[in-house]
């Protein structure tokens, strides 16, 4: 078992209310609502518990591209508080609701899908190699023969963000 990905597609206005209402009464529940709506619309691109191998390959430790940074696991909502995380959040267990939701605004979309459509299929496949990944909280959990699998799913993510890009569109994620 572990923590699944999920990418929901949305209006870049839909996104700041969203962002606008942060812990308003009803807010985590019109998030729920978005995602279960999203969900029955078809409109969902799924990566299950691989977000991590994903993450690995396009922000290698010590290769960190900051445009990158947010691809994978976006940016958190503000806090209760008010006060907003700099890092990009490592979702857990122990993750308060709220925190189950991250988003990418449709202006960062965009700036995501430049700098991967510069990474190719020899970049993912050499960000793969399984000595750099050892002891990295985010790297795939399999071994070598599924190298394919990991670098086809970068590839399709990049262009998942290509028609993202394309469309204008922001992007909420849910890890849990």
């Amino acid at each position: 078992m572990g923590l699944h990905a999920h990418y929901y597609p949305l209006p870049p206005e839909r996104l700041s209310r969203f962002l606008e209402n942060a812990h308003a009464e009803g807010w985590l529940r019109e998030l729920f609502a978005f995602r279960t709506e999203s969900r029955e619309k078809g409109e969902e691109y799924y990566v299950g518990t691989s977000w991590h191998g994903l993450d690995f390959l396009i922000n290698p430790p010590g290769f960190t591209v900051p445009e990158l940074a947010y691809a994978v696991r976006g940016h958190e909502f503000p806090a209760p508080d008010g006060s907003v995380r700099v890092e990009p959040h490592l979702p857990s267990y122990g993750d308060e609701p709220w925190q189950l939701f991250t988003y990418v605004t449709a202006e960062e979309v965009a700036v995501v899908a430049q700098f991967l459509s510069l990474l190719t299929r020899a970049d993912f496949e050499e960000r793969y190699g399984l000595r750099a990944m050892k002891n990295v909280y985010r790297s795939p959990q399999r071994r070598e023969e599924f190298r394919e699998e990991y670098v086809e799913l970068a590839l399709a993510f990049q262009g998942f963000y290509r028609d993202l890009a394309q469309k204008k569109t922001a992007l909420l994620i849910s890890v849990g």
